[in-house]
């Protein structure tokens, strides 16, 4: 029997987590789905997790690949699915135990090419609930999607893949995959492209996956090599694609994309910076050198939701007052 939805995991040693992110697929409600189990290189206890999960669930399934990252473990996973929806979850997070039978009847009765739905966000032991940017139980146009594209950087829509379901002959037709090039944001550009391809998107907030902060993963670790070098991937990555969508280009678009690179990248670039070993006054004028600030420059404007100091930082950047944005920094 052909699965209803093709769920893949893609990970690296996370035998920490791997097993309860199992647990609670086996415990849906839903029964013709497949379980993609990614191997991206992993060296700790995480296969062996997989082999019994393999062994006892003849619906779940171990692929093992060289590491090359969760961009290309994901594509391993679309191009190995069998099933009508594409879902991907991540191994440190969980699902509701009604995640498939919901997706699957939703994207069936709406003949869906993307479904969002809802989340919750874990951190320091506190859960909050995330409702899609878009409206509650109907079609997203592309007016109301454009609007909410035109404010990315603030509403975060387009950062996680595991937020919606995808029909696999969509994402397949189309040849959408995650860019294997990009090591930061790669779920933005998938998102972006799908989106901007897709003409049946749908919205539901009932909250059916759990996204849980790890110490582990790339966004908590203290020091990251050529932080710079994987932004400007992506910042490149985003505008080839833009560009493919003569209704996506524009200076709200430029504008967002700015207040993209600016509140958010520039600020992980300084955090950054402070536990650099190397001479930070020539990294700063590399940073600010880069093609990424020469465009965000020119299209940035504030917004008033930024705190005083978050606009001091940003001023002292943007004219290359360096010393006293380390003393800034530092403080």
């Amino acid at each position: 029997m052909t699965p209803d939805i093709s769920i893949t995991i893609p990970f690296y040693n996370s035998e920490k987590y791997l097993d309860r992110c199992i647990k609670h697929i086996k415990d849906q409600d839903f029964i013709n789905f497949e379980v993609l189990l990614i191997d991206d290189g992993s060296t700790d206890g995480s296969p062996k997790i997989c082999s019994e999960a393999v062994s006892s669930d003849p619906r779940f399934h171990y692929f093992r690949k060289e590491n090359g990252g969760v961009s290309s473990a994901r594509n391993l996973g679309i191009s190995v699915a069998k099933g009508k929806y594409l879902a991907f979850v991540d191994s440190d997070d969980y699902i509701q135990p009604e995640y498939c039978q919901v997706l699957f009847e939703m994207a069936e009765k709406q003949n869906i090419e993307i479904l969002n739905f809802g989340h919750s966000y874990f951190k320091n032991k506190t859960e909050v609930f995330r409702k899609p940017a878009f409206r509650n139980n109907e079609f997203v146009d592309r007016q109301q999607l454009l609007s909410v594209l035109k404010e990315g950087s603030a509403n975060k829509f387009l950062y996680f893949c595991w937020a919606r379901i995808y029909l696999a002959s969509f994402i397949k037709g189309k040849f959408i995959r995650f860019n294997e090039k990009s090591h930061l944001g790669s779920d933005t550009l998938f998102n972006l492209e799908a989106f901007l391809s897709a003409t049946r998107i749908y919205s539901i907030d009932t909250p059916l996956y759990h996204y849980i902060y790890n110490d582990t993963s790339l966004t908590q670790r203290r020091y990251k090599e050529n932080l710079l070098g994987k932004y400007e991937t992506q910042f490149h990555a985003r505008m080839a694609i833009q560009k493919q969508f003569q209704d996506a280009l524009g200076p709200d678009f430029d504008r967002d994309i700015a207040r993209n690179y600016v509140h958010n990248a520039l600020f992980m670039l300084l955090y950054n910076l402070v536990s650099f070993d190397g001479d930070r006054l020539k990294e700063l004028e590399t940073m600010r050198s880069s093609t990424i600030y020469d465009f965000s420059f020119q299209h940035y404007s504030s917004s008033p939701d930024i705190s005083m100091m978050m606009r001091l930082k940003i001023f002292l950047f943007r004219n290359r007052y360096y010393r006293l944005l380390l003393l800034v920094c530092r403080s």
